[in-house]
C-alpha cells in the first residue's frame, strides 16, 4: 500500500469518526486537530529521516535486496526502541519502502 492511499484511507476513516461525533466535532477539529497533525508529521519525518539513513546504510552490501530490506527495517527499530519509543514493524517496513523508493528516483534521476 502506498503512503498517498494510506493517508486517503485514514482521511476517511477520521471524517466518519468525525460525522459520527456531531456538534462535538466541530470543537474536536478546531482545539485538537491541529495538535494531531503536527504530531503526525513530526513522527513520520523523524521514522522518514531514520528509514533513509538505514535504507543508505544497507545499500553498499552486497547481499539480496530482501535481507536489505529487512536490515533496514531491523535499523529503524532498533533506533526508535532505542529512543525509548515503541513502533509497529509494519510502520518500519512502510517508512523503509518509501525511503527506497525515493532514494532510487534520486539516483535515476541524477
Amino acid at each position: 500500500m502506498s503512503l498517498e492511499t494510506w493517508f486517503a484511507d485514514l482521511e476517511s476513516e477520521a471524517k466518519e469518526r468525525l460525522a459520527a461525533l456531531g456538534a462535538e466535532a466541530r470543537h474536536i477539529v478546531e482545539k485538537i486537530g491541529p495538535v494531531v497533525v503536527e504530531d503526525i508529521e513530526q513522527a513520520l519525518e523523524e521514522l522518514g529521516k531514520l528509514a533513509l539513513d538505514a535504507v543508505i546504510a544497507e545499500a553498499p552490501k552486497l547481499i539480496s535486496g530482501r535481507e536489505k530490506f529487512g536490515n533496514a527495517v531491523a535499523n529503524v527499530v532498533q533506533s526508535v526502541e532505542g529512543e525509548g519509543r515503541a513502533i509497529l514493524v509494519q510502520d518500519a517496513q512502510m517508512a523503509v519502502q518509501n525511503a527506497y523508493y525515493a532514494f532510487k528516483l534520486a539516483i535515476s534521476t541524477r
